[in-house]
């Protein structure tokens, strides 16, 4: 998820398109770095058409919940914010209780983002609590994603 931190999404598009290799063009990462980019460009509809991708009906536990977490950015980009906190908690939850602290933190990062981002009265509450779990981490990008919000 950090790969996104101010990134260029019609460049990132165009490298994605133009770059990857065939493995990685049959690897669901690849394919949801590819939606998210989508999503945050307003590509709502070709975001959740990438995420469905035939191929990835059996999708490991993480991936999953890494689906989730593009799944709901994809609903607060599209308006629905209600759908789209039920997704981040959901996937938020199931990063937590599989003890995958680092991307419990991120996704509280992006709904924060998300919440911030539609000037939600959750907004405030989520920034802190991003903060908070970012800052159990001693690496730079993480203390840059904190400060952003």
């Amino acid at each position: 998820m950090t790969c996104f931190i101010k990134a260029n999404y019609p460049v990132k598009l165009e490298f994605i398109n133009s770059y990857a290799t065939e493995p990685q063009k049959n690897n669901f990462i690849y394919w949801n770095d590819y939606a998210v980019s989508l999503a945050k460009l307003g590509k709502i509809n070709q975001a959740k058409t990438t995420l469905n991708h035939p191929g990835f009906e059996n999708l490991t536990i993480g991936e999953k919940s890494v689906k989730n977490a593009t799944l709901d950015l994809i609903e607060f980009r599209a308006g629905n914010a209600v759908e789209g906190r039920k997704l981040y908690n959901i996937a938020i939850n199931e990063f937590e209780n599989r003890g995958e602290l680092i991307s419990t933190a991120i996704a509280t990062y992006y709904l924060a983002f998300e919440e911030k981002h539609i000037n939600s009265e959750e907004a405030d509450k989520r920034i802190k609590q991003a903060k908070e779990r970012l800052g159990k981490f001693n690496y730079p990008v993480y203390k840059y994603l904190a400060k952003m919000l």
